[in-house]
């Protein structure tokens, strides 16, 4: 790798704000979750698109402003997101470290690709087309150093989707020196599955219905589910989702998502470079859905596929990694944390680095984290918080803290974990947003650990 690479930050789903003739309606300014969704509530009929929009962009007003930089969640949709500044700011360190003479272009690099995720992950990679290579073009020009500059993506979720179209399919490709993925479903997951034919979430009243009827005609979110075979028969062998004649999903969405997994794959299959160019990174030992079975006209899921429990980030399944590659290969990077988490992880950031530098980096003292923990993504206001914590490894010390979304500790509580699941309760918190940390006593030190989110919903 050369150290003057250009690097650009591609978010996930619901990672970027997004406006409407200039009002942001879905916001990343530093207000609660609440309040940012209230707002966005009050604009969800805004963002429905026509039936047939395809790859194209609706010209409706509404358009992407930044990447998100605090904790952020629609519930109904996908998975609560932690913002992207944590990495952001390493990123910007690692390039100026490596690149100490081109301080006075630091704003040029590294590069944040905001879009419009209602939309095609093909007509985002066309607009990640224009935006990245116009880009490349302005930090060659900048310095005589910079002439033989590449890019080096680094993306979340299903930031990594839009990337790997375009280097595969919009010829992105010699200008690409690294794709580097955070807990990106190179298959799909069952998590947008649920979100599609669950129906609204009784808990969220209105706005729930409102919502999922919205969320129906985005394309992103249909591109997101699974192509694996994951559709469970019984005694049968695991079917895929497209060849389902009695699936209650619309078929003709179906097949759009089944093509685009399909063309994309058979597009990086004859690029010689794929395989040297891809680094994932992915979250691991978390108990994730896998499969599906329908049942008295209705899915229900399940965390094994077939007959194994090949967990994941809590969103996005160990099953959907790159095809091909199998669940213990070593070019894998696992970690032990939830999918909306995995930008703020410590641990994620130094393989990133690693990556982007071609440089080891070593983490002192930071133990191998093989618990799980499952907590509900959405509670009422009287619920009590419930998690489930457990580790294979045995007799060991956890501290487990829950902070509100400002960073204050609500409860900290050590717990010691055995061979069996240990179950951990707080009294109802107030309505808001809030994580629940996991990290090893003798480490609390550390900003490692599985980090979850869950917002408790008001009456």
């Amino acid at each position: 790798m050369a150290d003057n690479d250009l690097i650009v930050v591609i978010p996930g789903i619901t990672g970027s704000t997004l406006r409407f003739d200039g009002t942001e309606i879905w916001s990343s300014k530093p207000t609660t979750v609440l309040a940012t969704l209230a707002t966005f509530g009050k604009h969800i009929r805004k963002l429905k698109l026509p039936n047939d929009i395809g790859d194209r962009a609706p010209e409706d007003g509404v358009e992407a402003a930044e990447l998100i930089s605090t904790l952020r969640f629609i519930p109904g949709l996908w998975t609560p997101i932690h913002g992207y500044d944590k990495l952001v700011e390493r990123l910007r360190a690692t390039r100026v470290r490596a690149s100490a003479g081109l301080q006075e272009f630091n704003d040029l690099n590294p590069v944040l690709f905001p879009y419009d995720w209602r939309l095609s992950n093909r007509h985002n990679a066309r607009q990640l087309q224009m935006c990245a290579e116009s880009a490349l073009d302005r930090w060659r020009d900048c310095a005589p150093q910079n002439r033989d500059a590449k890019i080096i993506f680094v993306c979340h979720s299903m930031g990594g989707l839009i990337a790997r179209w375009y280097i595969s399919k919009e010829g992105g490709a010699p200008h690409t020196r690294k794709m580097i993925t955070l807990g990106t479903p190179y298959r799909g997951a069952i998590k947008a599955m649920s979100v599609l034919v669950d129906g609204p979430m009784p808990k969220l009243g209105r706005f729930g219905e409102h919502l999922h009827e919205t969320v129906l005609s985005f394309p992103s979110v249909h591109q997101l589910l699974p192509s694996y075979a994951c559709v469970n028969h019984g005694d049968r062998e695991l079917e895929y989702l497209v060849d389902q004649t009695t699936s209650v999903l619309p078929s003709t969405l179906c097949r759009d998502a089944a093509r685009f997994y399909q063309e994309l794959e058979d597009a990086e299959s004859e690029d010689v470079g794929n395989l040297a160019r891809r680094h994932a990174i992915v979250g691991a030992k978390q108990p994730t859905t896998a499969s599906a079975a329908l049942i008295g006209g209705r899915y229900v899921f399940s965390n094994l596929l077939g007959d194994s429990d090949v967990a994941g980030d809590g969103t996005v399944s160990a099953a959907s990694g790159p095809k091909g590659v199998p669940l213990d290969d070593n070019s894998i990077r696992r970690i032990a944390d939830k999918h909306g988490h995995l930008q703020c992880n410590n641990a994620a950031l130094d393989e990133v680095e690693s990556v982007v530098s071609s440089a080891p980096v070593i983490v002192k003292a930071v133990p191998a984290e093989d618990y799980s923990v499952t907590v509900p993504e959405l509670l009422s206001v009287g619920d009590p918080v419930t998690a489930t914590i457990s580790s294979p490894a045995g007799r060991r010390s956890v501290l487990v803290t829950v902070r509100n979304e400002h960073g204050a500790v609500v409860e900290e509580v050590e717990k010691v974990l055995r061979q069996s699941a240990v179950e951990y309760r707080t009294a109802p918190l107030d309505p808001g947003a809030y994580s629940l940390e996991v990290r090893e006593v003798a480490d609390v030190a550390s900003t490692t650990g599985v980090t979850s989110s869950f917002l408790v919903w008001p009456r």
